[in-house]
């Protein structure tokens, strides 16, 4: 193999006269020492048994990361019509069950989540952050978190975070009171004949990250 090297070396020009002893000096005590062992040995090989190898670890580790397929939790209706004329979280039907960010992040893991200074302004409905009927282990929690698709900002600075459904349900119930709705594309106000003088905004992340 050094020998094969230095011809290698030689023939590429890469090695000056001090080098070309040198590695004949290795070469020499090489063979010596190698005298009377056979070594079949294929770089290519090697490198082909080493990325097999690989490629199975990569595959176990991804069977592994594979989420259990678990059954959607049923959504739980509260009134709505509450969330046209609130000016707080503390104004919505007790039914939404509501919980600050900061509580919901307790049971997720890693438990360093818990050392995020969370805002106190921002609350969870029950249907929000409840997405599968079984019931996980904690640690795996995550793994079924609901991404924040919408959201519904009060004149008191609370931010609620909703499901998919809240925020249909919250549009249609604006509707029916004979709210207004702004063109495609833009944040969805929740607006309504009740007189209210600064009344909830509800915001379609896909359309406010455009």
């Amino acid at each position: 193999l050094v020998a094969s090297r230095a011809r290698y070396t030689e023939r590429e020009g890469l090695r000056t006269d001090a080098a070309s002893r040198l590695v004949s000096c290795i070469a020499a005590e090489a063979a010596d020492l190698g005298s009377g062992h056979l070594v079949i040995a294929s770089a290519t090989a090697g490198d082909e048994e080493c990325e097999r190898e690989l490629e199975e670890e990569e595959e176990e580790e991804e069977v592994e990361r594979q989420v259990p397929a678990v059954k959607a939790a049923r959504e739980s209706d509260w009134n709505y019509a509450t969330g046209l004329k609130a000016s707080s979280v503390a104004d919505l039907d007790a039914a939404a069950a509501l919980k600050p960010l900061s509580d919901a992040v307790v049971t997720l893991e890693p438990k360093s989540l818990s050392d995020i200074s969370w805002s106190s302004a921002v609350w969870c409905t029950r249907n929000f952050l409840n997405t599968a009927a079984s019931s996980p282990n904690t640690a795996e929690l995550n793994q079924y978190l609901r991404p924040v698709g919408a959201l519904v900002l009060f004149a008191s600075g609370d931010v609620l975070l909703v499901s998919e459904r809240e925020a249909d349900q919250l549009q249609g119930t604006s509707r029916n009171a004979g709210a207004g709705l702004v063109g495609p594309g833009e944040p969805r106000l929740l607006t309504s004949s009740c007189g209210v003088a600064d009344p909830p905004l509800m915001i379609d992340l896909c359309y406010a990250c455009q």
